[in-house]
């Protein structure tokens, strides 16, 4: 009843042999139809030398559109994730993406490969690099969770990009010791914290209930996963032209929630005092120094969004700018 079931399966699907025998009419069309579009099969040189046979080893797609797109109107930054296969060839599928203004997915490579390795993640990252002619990495951000081999993989080929991790993978391994909202609401002030001051006395809060948590927290490096410790290299571009076009303002939809909620932000600060170095401000018991010619506040918001801060919007309206 199984060869049966697999013949008749067969006769409906196709056979999945067939379907690797067309791997590469495939890839030629592709290039063929999009110039630019980058495609690599790999065999296995174990199958190939032992057994003369041609076997699938892995393979790599990055679209000529997609390259283009990005480097047109996205931000500098990709996600890399991994995850399992479940169909009857097993495997691994690795993927980069981007995100647009609107915070919107872009898908830009995808392999596949038959074990996550430091060697594979090394082939996927170098071929990405190669497609998307980014050199050392300067200027651009990663963002990953810890897989294995990724990050010396990354280390080893972008040296000078700036690599964080997945604060959502963070918060699953650390939350495997203790349970309660109150602990989950502490680690996303702490990782949503703009500068280490504040950082810090998120920590503290989070020590006077626990000790052990926070000391358990602090084992993940927080220049990896802490927005205080981010440097100011994920500057806003502009949208992409279809998106833009469905635009009732000046500046994306996303852009404007935010700063209206930081202009409700604003409205419980105060101006405390105008010095040769800005505006001093008050939000609560934290003071912050405004400098609206190098838009630049001491919180550090600003200079991470672009977009300006409470303390900003408070020094401005207080010139009625």
């Amino acid at each position: 009843m199984k060869r049966v079931k697999r013949l008749v399966l067969e006769k409906l699907d196709g056979n999945y042999v067939d379907d690797f025998n067309k791997l590469e009419g495939n890839a030629q069309e592709l290039r063929d139809s999009n110039p630019g579009t980058d495609v690599i099969i790999n065999i296995s040189k174990e199958a190939l030398l032992e057994h003369g046979q041609r076997k699938f080893l892995r393979m790599y797609i990055c679209i000529q559109a997609l390259k283009s797109g990005w480097r047109a109107g996205l931000r500098p930054f990709i996600g890399l994730d991994g995850t399992f296969l479940k169909g009857k060839f097993k495997g691994i599928l690795l993927v980069a993406l981007g995100q647009d203004s609107m915070k919107h997915f872009y898908p830009l490579a995808w392999a596949v490969i038959d074990r996550e390795t430091i060697r594979t993640w090394k082939w996927f990252i170098e071929l990405l690099r190669n497609s998307l002619g980014s050199a050392d990495g300067e200027g651009l951000a990663l963002m990953s969770d810890m897989q294995k081999g990724l990050i010396c993989a990354v280390g080893d080929l972008l040296p000078k990009a700036q690599h964080r991790w997945c604060a959502r993978h963070i918060e699953a391994n650390w939350s495997r010791s203790w349970s309660g909202v109150q602990m989950k609401k502490m680690f996303w002030w702490s990782a949503w914290s703009t500068y280490e001051e504040e950082f810090n006395d998120q920590l503290k809060s989070m020590g006077s209930v626990s000790k052990q948590t926070a000391k358990d927290l602090l084992w993940y490096p927080p220049q990896h996963w802490c927005r205080a410790f981010f440097d100011t290299v994920m500057k806003r571009l502009k949208q992409l032209e279809e998106e833009g076009k469905r635009w009732t303002e000046k500046y994306c939809p996303y852009a404007m929630d935010l700063y209206h909620d930081f202009r409700m932000i604003a409205q419980g600060c105060q101006v405390i005092a105008n010095g040769d170095l800005g505006y001093d401000v008050a939000e609560g018991i934290d003071r912050h120094v405004v400098n609206l010619a190098t838009k630049k506040c001491t919180c550090r918001t600003w200079d991470l969004t672009g977009i300006p801060c409470p303390h900003a919007i408070k020094a401005l309206e207080h010139d009625r700018l």
